[in-house]
């Protein structure tokens, strides 16, 4: 490795401590331009769901990601360089699996899970929706029985306007709603929501 690539991974590595929660930087309440205080969102930009999701906060200010299946690069990369300058909360619909990278990369850097979405599109006719978190489902579960046509705008408007995490367990789960399914896709997808510890 170069000298100039060493310094410059360090410096990078210094100020993720000093943004994290875990370091002296206070989390600023309007992460970059975005008012509702998630700085990015991530999304797999083969599912028109998932751009929908993604396009509703990034009318908000914050900033777009594709995962393009390799959500760890993005961690390791151009999200966690956004971070450092606009620290925030980072929401996604993506699949499972770069949920599970994305749960593991946020752990590593400070974040706690505030909200988990599963959307099972393997029924006939209709998307089964599991909701889990820590307040946060409360407000997706109302939104989405309001506006069940466009559940995945709903989502990003529900996680959007929830500021706190009401004070209530961990994981705790919303009953199971359905709505109306649209194209042939099988499988699941996530929708999540990240938040820097210190905000929990």
């Amino acid at each position: 490795m170069r000298r100039r690539d060493f310094l410059l991974d360090a410096a990078i590595a210094s100020a993720i401590v000093a943004a994290s929660p875990l370091g002296p930087a206070i989390v600023s309440e309007k992460a970059g331009d975005c008012g509702c205080g998630i700085s990015a969102v991530l999304y797999d930009e083969r599912h028109a769901d998932c751009q929908m999701f993604a396009d509703s906060f990034m009318r908000r200010g914050a900033l777009k990601l594709a995962t393009n299946g390799d959500a760890g690069g993005l961690w390791y990369g151009r999200l966690r360089q956004h971070l450092m300058r606009f620290p925030g909360s980072v929401a996604g619909m993506t699949t499972d699996s770069d949920w599970g990278v994305s749960r593991g990369c946020g752990r590593e850097a400070g974040f706690t899970v505030a909200y988990e979405g599963s959307h099972d599109f393997r029924m006939t006719g209709a998307i089964a929706h599991s909701l889990r978190g820590c307040g946060a489902e409360k407000d997706v579960y109302t939104e989405i029985w309001s506006e069940p046509n466009a559940w995945a705008d709903s989502i990003a408007n529900a996680l959007s306007r929830h500021r706190t995490m009401e004070p209530t367990a961990s994981g705790e789960r919303s009953p199971l709603i359905t709505t109306l399914r649209t194209g042939d896709r099988l499988g699941y997808l996530t929708s999540w929501l990240l938040r820097p510890s210190q905000l929990a």
